[in-house]
Parts: C-alpha cells; structure tokens; sequence
C-alpha cells in the first residue's frame, strides 16, 4: 500500500503552482530591469518585476506587458 494520496494532480494545476510561486530576482535581471527602467514607466517595470518574480523571462514579460498596454 503506497504512502502518499491516490489523487493525481492535473498538468494545469502543477504549472499553475510553478507559476504563481515566489521568487527572488538574479543580479542578470535586476541589471536588466534597471537599465529598461530609462525608457519605460514605474507601471510598466513593477508589472514585469511582479511577472519576474513569478517566474517569466524578462523577454516574455515584457511582451506580456506591452501587449496590455
């Protein structure tokens, strides 16, 4: 008899759990997020932080953002 849960988790619900979890930026993206900071607004850069920090590429989430604008 195994030890852990019969239930099986979605493929949705294991990448919804790997996109919202927290994390600190590396030096990389904080130097890239400082220099996009010259042309961009607060706005702009504390979404792309925010998406970051939930684990997206710089590159997507700046495409994510400018599409929202």
């Amino acid at each position: 008899m195994p030890y852990h849960s019969s239930k099986k988790q979605s493929v949705a619900t294991k990448q919804k759990k790997k996109m919202t979890t927290k994390k600190e930026l590396t030096k990389t993206q904080l130097k890239q997020i400082e220099e996009h900071s010259k042309e961009h607004s607060k706005a702009h850069i504390n979404k792309m932080v925010k998406l970051m920090k939930m684990g997206h590429s710089f590159s997507k989430a700046h495409k994510m953002v400018s599409s929202n604008e």
